[in-house]
């Protein structure tokens, strides 16, 4: 059943034109890498305050007022990402929803923006904290790796999709 709605999205219009263009595939892939190394600075450099690094000197900032100011730069980066996310799998959700490692991103980036919405409610106990406790620590970084493995499956889903393929 499934596997018939990967077959139907991948056989629509929008998917068979990214597929078969010479261009829109590979300016799809450019824009979500480069939104997904923004999406992952963002959500770092929130991780690594949590740490207790600070970039420029903003150490002072309220940590909460950080998170929403990132918050509003990662949403954007994030919708980019899923925009351009889907219309490459749709273009091969047949291939796509078989390879483990796609399977495994998904995974891994839902439990990052759970993580994360869950460290935005937190973060309001931790302002004016000298340095943040252990608990933000772990967080922090719990969440580091999980960044750290949507990109390692990332760059796997390419090895494993040509690995199918020459198998």
């Amino acid at each position: 059943m499934l596997h018939d709605v990967f077959k139907w999205l991948q056989g629509l219009s929008v998917s068979v034109a990214v597929r078969e263009s010479t261009w829109i595939f590979p300016t799809l892939e450019c824009i979500h890498i480069y939104s997904m190394v923004l999406l992952v600075s963002v959500f770092a450099i929130f991780d690594l305050r949590l740490l207790g690094l600070s970039f420029g000197g903003k150490s002072s900032e309220p940590i909460s007022r950080l998170s929403n100011r990132l918050l509003r730069w990662g949403w954007i980066c994030f919708g980019l990402n899923a925009l351009t996310g889907s219309l490459l799998f749709a273009s091969e959700a047949v291939k796509m929803s078989g390879n483990w490692a796609f399977q495994l991103k998904m995974v891994l980036i839902f439990l990052a923006l759970v993580t994360h919405t869950i460290v935005l409610r937190m973060s309001v106990r931790w302002e004016g904290l000298v340095s943040m406790p252990l608990q933000a620590k772990l967080v922090g970084s719990f969440s580091l790796l999980l960044w750290v493995g949507v990109i390692a499956a990332s760059r796997w889903i390419a090895f494993i999709t040509k690995a199918l393929l020459l198998g």
